[in-house]
């Protein structure tokens, strides 16, 4: 249940950060406040981990605000994923669409295909490596 919340989460904030790259505070709203009810009746998270999943998403925002190499909407959206698959899975998918994000845009930098101004959709490579993560867990 909780891999088709998250593949339809992904699909439809990959969707408008590609189209618009931005995502709707609306539709932000919505899809926490689901991850949010779903997490309360599924009761598999620990102390520890809320802990550590709060902390992973502060020290995002703090990047976010501080460095602006990332943008607030991709920090909501790594929330969203702790809070519907939990914080190893959220850290582990986020390094890996670092990972992927780097490669592919180093191709494509190096094509001459974007610059290095180019604002880059994340959520794209951040729902490509949950969904992936999501199958071999």
């Amino acid at each position: 249940m909780e891999n088709i919340l998250l593949c339809i989460n992904m699909m439809v904030l990959s969707v408008q950060d590609i189209m618009y790259k931005s995502l709707n505070v609306i539709i932000l709203v919505i899809l926490t406040i689901t991850a949010v009810i779903y997490t309360a009746f599924n009761f598999n998270f620990s102390l520890p981990e809320i802990i550590a999943g709060i902390c992973f998403v502060g020290a995002l925002f703090g990047v976010s605000i501080t460095f602006k190499c990332i943008g607030i909407g991709d920090v909501i959206v790594t929330f969203i994923v702790i809070l519907i698959k939990g914080t190893v899975f959220a850290v582990f998918s986020f390094t890996m669409a670092t990972l992927l994000l780097g490669i592919v845009n180093f191709i494509r930098l190096v094509k001459k295909k974007i610059s290095v101004k180019s604002e880059i959709p994340f959520v794209p490579y951040l729902g490509i490596c949950a969904m992936v993560t999501a199958l071999c867990m």
